[in-house]
């Protein structure tokens, strides 16, 4: 679990060490990297480390929450919002991080992308499915099932070799949606 304070310190300091972690990552493995490797590549103490993080599983979750947080604020909300809109975008802002989404898949933590994804459901809820007309509970099953999808659409994606483009993993998105819809008529 991370333990970032919202002055601008420890603001910083987090943006360092995740910064420190990905210019690690272009060299080596997650799971080759160690703690002094992220403090070297970020000029940030041992002693910050540890208290803003508690291992670097914690800054690839801390990265995969900053990016969901990205995810919406980015969205352009005054165009048309169409479920392709949505999805591109999402799976635009996860193209951008791909040695990030290589390190999730590598140690296979899934879970820290569905994690994120649980504590934004409400952002998400109110950002993205204010014209549907669904009850709490129909859109947060929405949102887990879109979760589970999207993510491993992405691992997926990074243990094929990263070769679709964005419109390439929207379609199998839909087509996986289709193919679902289809198995329980």
């Amino acid at each position: 679990m991370y333990h970032i304070k919202n002055d601008k310190r420890s603001q910083t300091s987090a943006r360092l060490i995740s910064e420190g972690l990905l210019k690690c990552l272009i060299d080596k493995e997650f799971s080759k990297i160690t703690i002094t490797d992220v403090q070297r590549a970020s000029f940030v103490g041992r002693a910050t480390f540890y208290r803003l993080f508690d291992n670097l599983t914690d800054v690839l979750a801390y990265q995969c929450d900053q990016i969901f947080e990205d995810v919406i604020y980015s969205y352009d909300t005054s165009s048309k919002q169409s479920p392709e809109s949505i999805i591109t975008h999402f799976i635009d802002n996860w193209l951008k991080h791909e040695k990030l989404l290589e390190a999730i898949v590598e140690c296979n933590r899934l879970d820290i992308i569905i994690e994120s994804h649980r504590k934004t459901k409400d952002k998400i809820k109110n950002f993205f499915f204010l014209n549907i007309e669904m009850d709490t509970t129909q859109t947060d099953y929405l949102i887990v099932v879109l979760t589970a999808l999207m993510s491993g659409i992405l691992a997926e994606w990074v243990r094929n070799g990263r070769k679709e483009n964005t419109l390439q993993l929207y379609n199998q998105v839909r087509n996986s949606i289709r193919l679902i819809h289809h198995m329980i008529k």
